[in-house]
């Protein structure tokens, strides 16, 4: 679910092992935004849990404030 934005309360299903985000149009997830990068960030199921890998972004990846440097599982409490 995308909580911010102009395209806040959209909600998204996931792919079976991963969903690429970025200006790219091959990404599933494409964000036209100046902060956002070709190819921004990645969600993939990694041992039954979803993490989130940022790909150098210029702007670098956050989960809930905190900038992901490492493949970082996402909570299912995460807002």
């Amino acid at each position: 679910m995308i909580t911010s934005g102009p395209r806040e309360g959209m909600a998204i299903d996931l792919p079976a092992e991963q969903l690429t985000i970025g200006r790219s149009s091959e990404s599933g997830l494409v964000i036209r935004d100046d902060y956002t990068s070709t190819h921004h960030a990645r969600l993939m199921l990694w041992n039954d849990q979803w993490v989130v890998q940022d790909l150098d972004s210029t702007n670098g990846t956050f989960l809930d404030g905190v900038r992901v440097t490492l493949p970082t599982p996402i909570p299912r409490t995460c807002r």
